[in-house]
């Protein structure tokens, strides 16, 4: 019984699935222009 999960996935034609990193695509330290408020929105509460 051991291992029984293991020995049928390849059966089946299953694969694990693995889990990549998180990968930050953010940068909040640019040195670009912030966007400009044409909206005159006031976000403060």
């Amino acid at each position: 019984m051991r291992k029984r999960v293991a020995r049928l996935m390849p059966q089946k034609g299953l694969r694990a699935r693995v889990r990549h990193r998180f990968v930050k695509t953010t940068d909040s330290a640019h040195n670009h222009p912030v966007a400009p408020n044409v909206l005159e929105r006031d976000f403060s509460p």
